[in-house]
C-alpha cells in the first residue's frame, strides 16, 4: 500500500488562516473596527501558504470576520449523521462486493485482496456475460479502495483525493427527476490539531467535500456525468466557495486547468473515477438471467438500470 504524503492541503490552508488571525490580533489587536478590514488592507495579502499568496488563493479580499466564521465552520465540524447518511460499511460491503466479483477475472494482490486499480485502465470480464447489482455503499467501498491501494501516478481522481490526505465516506445515487450523483470525501486535518491554538477548543478531526454531479446513461449502457454542486461540511454559502477555491489553488500545478472553475475542476474529476469504475466493470442497464445471474436474453441498456443506491451492470463476457 502506497503511503499518504505527510501534510495535507487542507491541514495546511487551515493552519494558516489561523495563524492570519493571530498575527492580526497580536499586531492590530482586538478593535472593532478590524473585523470589518479585508487582509489585503492589513497588509497581510502576501502571506504565503504553500508558496502561493492569500491574494493569489483569493483570500486577501476577505473581512477578518469573515476569516473567523471560515474558521469556525472548519472546526466545530458539521453533523455527520445530517450530511452523511448513506456511508459505507468497511466490511460488509467489503464481503458482499467480493462475492459479486468473484465470477469476474478482476486480479488480486499479494495479500488476496481484489486489486481494484485494476479497474481504472482494464474492463473487467466473466466466462459468460453476468448482471451484477451493485449497492451505491458498495461502490463506495471500491473508491475507497482505489485510495488506500493507489500510489502517486494512479489516474487524476485517486491522485487529488490523496493529495487531500481524504477517503471516501459515502456514495449516493439517487433518481428523482434526473439521476444525481453525490460522492463525499473527509480530509484529515488531524495531524495540525496539536499545533493550533487551545483557544479554538474542540477541534473536529475532518473536513468534508461533498462533490454532486448528475449522472445519465446511452442507450448502450455507458455513465456520463456532469457538474452540479460543491459543498463543505455541508455549507454552500459564499464561504465554503472561498474555500473551496483556496483547495484547489493549493493542488499541485499540474492538476490545475485554467478553463475551470473549482467546482467545476472537482466534480469532473470525482465524476470521472465514479464513470471510469463503472464503465469498466460492465455496461449498466438490465437483462433477463438464471439463478446464477448469467444473462439468457433481454438486454435493455440505459438508466433502466439504475434505481435509487443501486446500479446494475452487465459484465462482458470473455471473447
Amino acid at each position: 500500500m502506497a503511503v499518504r504524503k505527510g501534510c495535507c492541503v487542507g491541514g495546511c490552508l487551515l493552519k494558516t488562516l489561523i495563524a492570519v488571525l493571530v498575527i492580526v490580533i497580536l499586531i492590530v489587536g482586538a478593535a472593532l473596527w478590524v473585523y470589518n478590514q479585508t487582509l489585503e488592507k492589513l497588509g497581510l495579502g502576501d502571506v504565503k501558504i504553500q508558496g502561493r499568496t492569500l491574494r493569489e488563493l483569493g483570500l486577501a479580499q476577505l473581512k477578518v470576520k469573515d476569516v473567523i466564521s471560515l474558521i469556525r465552520g472548519i472546526l466545530k465540524g458539521p453533523d455527520i449523521d445530517a450530511i452523511a447518511n448513506n456511508r459505507f460499511d468497511p466490511i460488509a460491503d467489503k464481503q458482499s462486493t467480493e462475492q459479486k466479483l468473484n465470477d469476474t477475472d478482476i486480479p488480486q494482490d499479494s495479500d488476496d485482496d481484489f486489486n481494484y486499480l485494476y479497474l481504472l485502465e482494464n474492463q473487467l470480464t466473466a466466462e459468460q456475460a453476468i448482471l451484477l447489482e451493485f449497492a451505491d455503499t458498495e461502490i463506495a467501498y471500491i473508491l475507497d479502495a482505489m485510495v488506500q491501494q493507489g500510489s502517486d501516478d494512479a489516474q487524476e481522481a485517486v491522485e487529488i483525493i490523496r493529495e487531500l490526505n481524504a477517503d471516501f465516506v459515502q456514495v449516493a445515487i439517487l433518481k428523482e427527476q434526473d439521476i444525481m450523483l453525490e460522492m463525499m470525501i473527509k480530509i484529515d486535518i488531524s495531524n495540525i490539531k496539536n499545533q493550533l491554538p487551545s483557544a479554538f477548543g474542540a477541534i473536529a478531526d475532518t473536513v468534508y467535500l461533498n462533490s454532486v454531479n448528475k449522472m445519465s446513461v446511452n442507450n448502450q449502457g455507458m455513465v456520463s456525468t456532469q457538474s452540479h454542486s460543491l459543498s463543505i461540511n455541508g455549507m454552500t454559502n459564499q464561504m465554503s466557495e472561498v474555500l473551496i477555491n483556496a483547495l484547489y489553488q493549493l493542488l499541485p500545478q499540474e492538476h490545475l486547468e485554467e478553463d475551470k472553475d473549482a467546482k467545476e475542476f472537482f466534480n469532473d474529476a470525482f465524476g470521472a473515477l465514479f464513470k471510469t469504475v463503472i464503465n469498466n466493470i460492465g455496461l449498466v442497464g438490465d437483462a433477463e438471467t438464471d439463478q446464477a445471474g448469467i444473462v439468457v436474453g433481454g438486454v435493455n441498456y440505459g438508466e433502466v438500470g439504475v434505481d435509487d443506491h443501486s446500479i446494475k451492470v452487465i459484465v462482458r463476457e470473455n471473447a
